[in-house]
């Protein structure tokens, strides 16, 4: 199912609303290093033509993971994705359950 989703997003909502073209994450073919590339060559580009280059770098730990569902949904919605594919995803997210079990060696 989510090879699905994943053939519905890509092939259908995103051909009619892409993402901006800036963006590096989940895009195939970009990367954090796609991105710091970019970044480095607009860096150069400026200091060839003497001008000032100011960069601002951050990172938000677990962005994803503390992220609403609900506006995880209403992107979802905005970009025009079936109401079937917003549902199945929000279910998706809603209902994660991590079970982890540990053994121990006793002596």
């Amino acid at each position: 199912m989510e090879m699905v989703v994943d053939r519905h997003l890509r092939g259908e909502t995103l051909a009619l609303v892409p993402l901006q073209l800036n963006q590096h994450a989940h895009r195939a073919g970009k990367s954090m290093e796609s991105a710091l590339y970019q970044f480095v060559v607009r860096v150069e580009k400026a200091l060839d033509q003497q001008e000032t280059a100011l960069g601002d770098f951050f990172y938000i730990e677990g962005a994803f993971n503390n992220t609403w569902y609900d506006a995880m949904c209403n992107v979802l919605v905005r970009h025009g994705s079936e109401y079937t594919i917003v549902r199945w995803i929000r279910a998706n997210l809603e209902g994660r359950v991590v079970i982890a079990t540990h053994t121990m060696d006793l002596p």
